[in-house]
């Protein structure tokens, strides 16, 4: 007993660590909106998550702005330039704050002069320079994609295409969901499955409130062991 005793105490504080870990990590991942305002310099983590001459996609791509001014955009949000490149300043006047929030997928100029941004919060409309919010019909906020065609200006987000219209200087916009391709088999891989009943999202959100409560008990647990 004495054995078992030794093996369940250190053991226990050893694997306590690890569960802690994984439920509050799985607890975050469940409602990332919800933590999305929470930021974490980058200092404290390992060397390969920092940022050294714009890699980890720090820096996606650039739009003219002005004459000589430019706007760059990607992970680390907006920034505004001059044309040499001589000088930054931040340009998120408008967008939601937090790291997360101001990562930008595409920034676009309009035939028509506007200027639009993609970000993982939504679609922005820069606007006497301040980015003001376009309304959305989808749940989907992120926006992965903007183009601009002879229909209009277009955008996507996972599951739908997004057209927007401009109407007395405000945009509009009306969502189409994406069409399955013609050769679509309703598949999946194991690890997706998996993934969802681990995470509880195939029961919806009382799926992942189920799991959140699973994760909490396991760190009861693991306080109180210790």
């Amino acid at each position: 007993m004495k054995k078992f005793k030794f093996l369940h105490r250190w053991l226990g504080i050893f694997a306590a660590l690890f569960i802690i870990l994984f439920a509050i990590s799985g607890i975050v991942l469940n409602h990332r909106s919800f933590f999305s305002g929470i930021d974490i310099n980058r200092k404290y983590l390992p060397q390969a998550y920092r940022y050294h001459n714009w890699n980890q996609s720090a820096v996606k791509s650039a739009i003219p702005l002005g004459k000589d001014s430019l706007l760059l955009y990607g992970n680390i949000g907006i920034w505004l330039s001059d044309s040499l490149l001589s000088q930054f300043q931040p340009y998120h006047s408008g967008i939601k704050n937090s790291a997360d929030n101001r990562r930008t997928s595409r920034i676009i100029k309009t035939q028509s002069g506007d200027v639009l941004a993609g970000t993982m919060s939504g679609l922005y409309h820069l606007s006497e320079g301040s980015w003001k919010s376009i309304l959305l019909p989808t749940d989907e906020k992120r926006i992965t994609g903007i183009t601009e065609n002879s229909d209009g200006v277009w955008a996507v987000t996972r599951s739908n295409l997004v057209h927007l219209t401009k109407n007395n200087n405000q945009f509009q916009a009306t969502a189409s969901p994406l069409p399955f391709p013609t050769d679509f088999k309703r598949e999946t891989t194991m690890f997706r499955a998996l993934w969802v009943i681990h995470s509880g999202k195939i029961l919806g959100l009382p799926g992942k409130l189920l799991v959140d409560a699973m994760g909490m008990v396991m760190i009861f647990l693991s306080l109180t062991g210790i």
